[in-house]
């Protein structure tokens, strides 16, 4: 074949070699890109079932009533429920959520647990951003009837006292559906004075005879709790007391002297002098007596007391004695 660039003048030659070599270049670029566009986008297809312009999640049956599915995830590189949860939890804390509570929410939910309204968000969440369930399914999301907020909870009812002590009480109540705890309070006190995961709790340090009226809260987790029962008062019951014995008088002076006798229970005493009406405390077993008059003669007895008041017990017998003139 003739060289059709013969017999031309050079300048012309430059000219047609120059066509020719960007033709050539264009074709080249049009082949190499029809090539690439002849391949399909990779696309994440949605549930049939769920619109996600109106739910806001993607996958099957999202949002139904049923709240079940199976993957509908067509990503080729989540093979494993382990992946699809690594990728969620990783896709949702970029979206601003809180990583522990996705972590702990989606291993609920692939575990088969209950999960509360927040976690129920959360897994619908983590659906719609992995384009569907994971892909060994079928999953069920299954949401608690409980009651998740606190201030939704009663007043337990049916307190009452079951045993008394001089020092505690024993109470009991009835259950309140989907408490956790419940806390014990009494009148005059800041703070609860007992807690139970039960229905039941003793109330300990209290003072004998004397009257206690007593609450109950419910609970979930956490420190807030629920209105607080009708109350119930009790009064505890009144230690038996004794006369002390061993009283005795020592160290006498012109206007003074020793009282002692032998300690009973609870350590607290009153004691008077004969023929007057006026008593004194003494929180040991025993006393200095002054402001006494020289060469008078004294009578003096001792009680004990209840704790927490000034009710005596039975008296002892005098004990008498003469001040130094």
């Amino acid at each position: 074949m003739d060289n059709p660039l013969t017999g031309m003048p050079p300048k012309q030659k430059k000219v047609v070699v120059f066509v020719g070599v960007g033709a050539l270049a264009y074709v080249a670029w049009r082949w190499m890109r029809n090539g690439n566009s002849s391949q399909a986008p990779v696309t994440v297809t949605s549930g049939t079932d769920a619109d996600p312009s109106a739910t806001g999640v993607i996958g099957s049956n999202v949002g139904g009533s049923e709240n079940t599915g199976n993957s509908s995830n067509t990503s080729t590189a989540i093979s494993s429920n382990d992946q699809w949860f690594s990728e969620a939890v990783d896709r949702l804390a970029n979206g601003g959520w809180n990583p522990q509570a996705v972590q702990s929410a989606l291993g609920e939910f692939l575990t088969g647990q209950a999960l509360d309204a927040e976690e129920v968000k959360i897994v619908r969440a983590a659906v719609g951003a992995m384009g569907g369930y994971p892909p060994n399914g079928p999953f069920t999301v299954k949401e608690t009837a409980g009651v998740t907020d606190v201030s939704k909870l009663p007043a337990p009812t049916g307190l009452k006292a079951t045993a008394t002590g001089s020092n505690t009480v024993d109470l009991t109540w009835n259950p309140v559906k989907d408490a956790t705890q419940y806390r014990v309070y009494r009148s005059g006190a800041a703070q609860n004075v007992a807690g139970s995961t039960d229905t039941k709790a003793q109330v300990s340090g209290l003072e004998p005879g004397k009257s206690y009226t007593f609450y109950v809260a419910a609970g979930l987790s956490g420190e807030k709790m629920g209105p607080r029962s009708t109350g119930v008062t009790v009064k505890t019951s009144a230690k038996k007391l004794t006369a002390p014995t061993g009283l005795k008088v020592s160290s006498i002076g012109k206007t003074s002297a020793r009282l002692t006798w032998t300690p009973t229970y609870p350590g607290q005493y009153l004691y008077r002098r004969s023929g007057s009406s006026q008593t004194w405390e003494s929180v040991d077993a025993a006393t200095t007596l002054s402001g006494l008059k020289p060469r008078t003669r004294y009578s003096y007895q001792v009680a004990a007391v209840q704790e927490g008041s000034r009710t005596p017990g039975p008296w002892s017998s005098y004990v008498t004695f003469t001040t130094k003139r």
